[in-house]
């Protein structure tokens, strides 16, 4: 993909959050690792006997994890960094369950935005002149 940009306009380059959450170009690539998580996540949820309660809480997380939404402390996806919201309830911190999704879903996380990178937009600056 490649973002021209003018030299009038050049204050503005979308940053990695533009990029993996909300650039339109990337939804396919976001829609695709966002339901290889989900496979992933489901499957190791079904091997547990959760409370509903606990199972809507851990799916909410994952299923958003790609998206701005109230499963990040800030509204705002930070994914793309490396980081990851709380995954389970406080109780289940310390659980195995735990320490099977964070890794499955960190590195669904860098898998998509690594691909992201690679396919990810080139700068191009042209045109008109630079600022003062």
């Amino acid at each position: 993909m490649i973002i021209h940009v003018t030299r009038q306009n050049s204050n503005y380059l979308p940053d990695p959050h533009h990029i993996f959450v909300l650039c339109p170009r990337f939804t396919s690539l976001r829609d695709s690792y966002s339901q290889r998580l989900k496979s992933a996540v489901l499957t190791i949820l079904d091997t547990y006997h959760l409370t509903e309660q606990d199972r809507s809480f851990i799916i909410e997380r994952v299923f958003n994890l790609f998206s701005d939404s109230n499963a990040w402390p800030s509204c705002r996806s930070g994914f793309y960094l490396g980081i990851l919201p709380r995954l389970v309830p406080p109780p289940l911190t310390a659980s195995i369950m735990h320490s099977r999704l964070a890794p499955v879903t960190l590195e669904e996380g860098v898998a998509y935005s690594g691909r992201g990178q690679a396919s990810g937009p080139r700068i191009v600056v042209s045109g008109g002149s630079v600022p003062a």
